[in-house]
């Protein structure tokens, strides 16, 4: 559904108007709901400064100064008649935007930026999808910039960084890690690089490094939810929503204690609309859409670390999941049980063999009508992680046939009827490259032995021209130091 104004180009009442109930007090009584409430509902973007001074006064002042507060940044272009696209709003949860009817270039998009984190020292800087956002701000920078800042993504841990000089001849370093982080730095004008001290090997050594006046990191936090922004504030904050009919069109409303209100079906409808944005609608639509967008996402942003709290998690990145798993990792010192002994060369190398990662498998090619389904196991692999021995000081032994202990490998040799559409050992070619072949042999963890010979005592793998084998030759199996049960920090005495 399109976005349709209230009066006609000439005067008269539009009749598909269908009036916005973003704001609103927080009384629900019948009579608030069916009385006047959208009497001037035509004029609520008059004097738009004003509409979302409370709101901006509410969620920004009471934590302006307030450590490792969520700041969320959101822009918004426009498209032309010649069918060009410009970026033309900027702004942040915090009230501050910039706006530029002919499109924001690089560096004003950079400078408002960084002039964001002078200003709250302790914000964390989030982005919901930062891809078409950082694009925008890239807008005036050459070929060969951005070759080399996507050359030098996620391709390097270090993630070096990128020099960018505007037409003043600031100098800006630059870091982008795709769906994860965008860093801009400023240097400084005066004094570019300082001779500093530092240890290398131990020993303190003279180096020049880069100086910055300014610096700010915006995280994307789009990994974190896997969802369509819409979906996430519905998933996380479903104790808040409801229906009301507006116009006699049922909308989905969030709304919070506060009093704060999100029109989540007139947010969907702009979004579904945001390639078509007109300069006409900047000041009355696309500025105050975008107003509620960084101020749900601050709230959805809180509302993640509060869950995470309750896990005990406090992260120091904010760029997604594996941010998640490697804090708890780091928290519940998981390296103090990967200090592996590996006495033989051919216990690792079969090890490295029986590793293939998922299982991705296409069926069948071409076009089918009918039901398809999707068969997931959700968290699989964390589910058997508790499992998992402590390795520190264990020992791997070989022994004939197959291994009766959790932890181990076996070598298997079999063979199937070509004709079954699926096997259950995989081959790795040279290159890298699995496959599923009927044939052949290899190592494999103890967990697809022992599916595979469920299967072919069920008899799936067999058919009536040919039964199939499956012959068990040796094993490595893995006998731990310890008892660990997780329950406990592993004993340092046994290092």
């Amino acid at each position: 559904m399109s976005y349709q104004k209230k009066l006609l180009p000439d005067g008269s009442p539009n009749p598909f108007h269908i009036p916005d109930v973003r704001k609103r007090s927080g009384d629900r009584s019948k009579e608030k709901r069916t009385g006047d409430r959208h009497k001037n509902n035509g004029d609520r973007h008059t004097n738009n400064e004003d509409r979302h001074q409370a709101n901006s006064d509410r969620h920004s002042d009471k934590h302006r100064f307030k450590k490792d507060t969520f700041i969320a940044i959101d822009g918004e272009g426009i498209t032309r008649e010649d069918g060009q696209h410009d970026y033309v709003l900027l702004m942040a949860s915090t009230g501050e935007k910039i706006v530029d009817i002919n499109g924001l270039s690089t560096q004003e998009c950079f400078n408002f930026l960084l002039q964001l984190s002078n200003k709250y020292p302790d914000g964390i800087f989030v982005c919901y999808g930062a891809s078409y956002d950082v694009n925008m701000w890239l807008r005036d920078a050459s070929k060969e910039v951005l070759e080399e800042l996507w050359e030098k993504n996620d391709n390097n841990s270090k993630r070096l960084a990128t020099d960018w000089y505007a037409k003043d001849r600031k100098r800006y370093s630059l870091t982008y890690w795709p769906q994860k982080s965008f860093t801009v730095r400023l240097f400084d004008k005066a004094m570019p690089f300082t001779l500093k001290t530092v240890k290398k090997d131990g020993k303190p050594v003279e180096k020049w490094l880069p100086n910055f006046e300014a610096s700010v990191t915006i995280w994307d936090a789009l990994s974190f939810f896997q969802a369509r922004f819409v979906d996430a504030l519905e998933s996380y904050f479903s104790e808040y929503l409801h229906t009301e009919r507006i116009g006699g069109i049922p909308h989905e409303i969030i709304t919070w204690p506060d009093g704060f209100l999100l029109d989540l079906t007139h947010m969907k409808q702009m979004k579904n609309n945001r390639r078509s944005f007109t300069l006409a609608q900047l000041e009355q639509e696309i500025i105050p859409y975008c107003h509620d967008e960084v101020i749900a996402l601050v709230r959805l942003m809180e509302r993640l670390r509060d869950y995470l709290g309750e896990a005990k998690i406090e992260l120091s990145r904010w760029d997604g999941t594996g941010t998640c798993a490697a804090t708890l990792l780091r928290q519940e010192g998981v390296k103090e049980h990967l200090q592996e002994v590996i006495p033989e060369k051919e216990s690792y190398r079969a090890q490295l063999k029986a590793y293939s990662a998922g299982r991705l498998e296409l069926g069948q090619f071409g076009v089918y009508i009918g039901k398809v389904f999707n068969y997931d196991l959700h968290s699989a692999f964390p589910s058997v992680m508790p499992e998992l021995p402590s390795l520190t000081n264990g020992m791997w032994r070989k022994v004939k046939g197959k291994s009766n202990k959790l932890y181990s490998l076996t070598y298997v040799k079999w063979s199937f009827d070509w004709t079954l559409p699926y096997f259950p050992f995989f081959w790795r070619d040279k290159n890298g490259s699995i496959y599923y072949p009927y044939e052949g042999e290899g190592w494999y963890y103890k967990p697809e032995i022992d599916a595979a010979l469920k299967a072919f005592q069920e008899g799936k793998l067999s058919t009536e021209n040919y039964t199939g084998k499956i012959e068990i030759l040796e094993s490595w199996e893995f006998q731990p130091y310890s008892d660990y049960d997780g329950t406990r920090k592993l004993d340092r005495s046994i290092r």
